[in-house]
């Protein structure tokens, strides 16, 4: 019988050897070297296991863009970037025919010089602010958790099997809002989620933190981030429950990362337990007093709905590489 849904990014074996050397390496490097200072550039494994012929690849991000695509086919290696990237950069086409690796060794230098053509160009939308945030986090540095991976989706069995199981996760946090007791301005409505968070995590108790990442100053956004972050809490408690490769999956995937440098070693490992933690993330500095009353309100209201399995929200306050500087938890609210 076939899975409702599943997640597994792992790479292949070929492409984590093409990452560990040769010109590919360098990729990596450049998003290892910045995990003290304030990070940009950060490095995120993919796969899609769809098919005949699985696609692996890494994703070069500079703040919240990806401006370089390293896939991966059966041993065969391409080049990728968005339209916009390619034209300001000046990637060149020949880059993007599947090739044998050594071929693409030739090209790195010119690869590297399309990258410092094109990131000065990248608009300041995605790096300032939010993009500063989900790339410190993405940083490793931090000894309380681990990221596994980033704009996590899982995969559905079909269309209507994720409409029918993302309702389901929504009603309950919906019916919440709306009984809500707050009849201010600001009270969020007409909520819209996908299904993807911006981040997946082990913390260090071992569980799965779901995380959703803001810059401190988004007062205007912020109270609809718990509902977001709960139903995307709700999506992989459920995942757990119904892929029993998920788990280990999610640990090969850091293992993968630590092997690469990408996380520090000493690999925390997801409890047995399932327990899944919906984390707001928010740095560098605290939010406002308005933006941090709205976000708990919200959070205290619809807390019933997050169902079994999942724990009470949490607020991550972190400094400008990621680390933790203090965790607020719903009984911390006065």
């Amino acid at each position: 019988m076939s899975k409702a849904l599943w997640f597994n990014r792992t790479v292949s074996d070929d492409l984590m050897a093409i990452l560990t050397g040769g010109g590919a390496r360098e990729l990596v490097e450049l998003a290892v070297a910045e995990q003290e200072s304030e990070p940009l550039f950060d490095l995120q494994l993919r796969r899609d296991t769809r098919g005949s012929n699985p696609v692996s690849w890494a994703s070069l991000y500079y703040g919240l863009t990806s401006v370089l695509d390293l896939e991966e086919r059966q041993g065969s290696v391409r080049l990728s970037a968005h339209k916009t990237h390619r034209s300001r950069g000046g990637f060149q086409e020949e880059w993007s025919d599947w090739q044998e690796p050594a071929k693409l060794d030739d090209a790195w230098p010119q690869v590297f010089a399309y990258l410092g053509r094109v990131v000065p160009t990248v608009d300041e939308r995605w790096t300032g602010k939010e993009g500063a945030v989900h790339a410190a986090i993405s940083s490793g540095t931090s000894d309380a958790y681990r990221i596994i991976n980033r704009e996590v989706s899982p995969g559905f069995t079909d269309q209507a099997t994720k409409d029918a199981m993302m309702a389901s996760w929504w009603q309950p946090l919906d019916e919440s809002l709306r009984r809500g007791p707050s009849p201010e301005p600001w009270w969020p409505t007409d909520v819209t989620v996908g299904a993807s968070p911006d981040f997946l995590a082990v913390d260090i108790g071992g569980r799965l933190a779901v995380i959703e990442a803001k810059h401190h100053s988004a007062t205007g956004m912020i109270a609809k981030v718990p509902l977001q972050v709960g139903f995307y809490a709700k999506m992989f408690r459920t995942l757990l429950e119904e892929d029993d490769d998920a788990l280990e999956a999610m640990e090969a995937m850091l293992r993968q990362r630590v092997a690469l440098g990408l996380s520090r070693p000493g690999v925390l490992y997801l409890t047995r337990r399932r327990e899944v933690v919906p984390v707001v993330a928010i740095g560098p500095k605290r939010p406002s007093k308005a933006g941090r009353e709205r976000l708990w309100k919200v959070a205290l209201s619809t807390s019933r709905a997050l169902g079994d399995g999942v724990d009470p929200i949490e607020l991550w306050y972190l400094d400008r590489q990621g680390r933790i500087e203090e965790i607020e938890r719903p009984g911390d609210v006065v």
